[in-house]
């Protein structure tokens, strides 16, 4: 990440640049979850269980791959 030079592969990104970026985000999602409108104290416990990708991340990335391939398989079948 502290190069000059210009990197060969596709997929490299340096991470110093986007850690302030990750940062900001952290910051700007715990302000939100203290002071703003989505404070934890107001979301049901079952509602914040339920859509907090936290604890079944794994489920949710295994199971959007079949999901999205049906869809577009669909949406290319009807396209014909």
């Amino acid at each position: 990440g502290l190069a000059r030079h210009s990197h060969r592969r596709w997929d490299y990104e340096p991470v110093l640049p986007w850690f302030g970026v990750f940062l900001v985000g952290m910051a700007a999602a715990q302000l939100m979850l203290s002071y703003g409108p989505l404070k934890r104290r107001d979301v049901p416990p079952a509602l914040t269980r339920a859509l907090w990708p936290g604890r079944h991340s794994l489920v949710i990335y295994l199971a959007h791959q079949p999901i999205l391939i049906a869809l577009f398989s669909a949406m290319a079948w009807l396209n014909r």
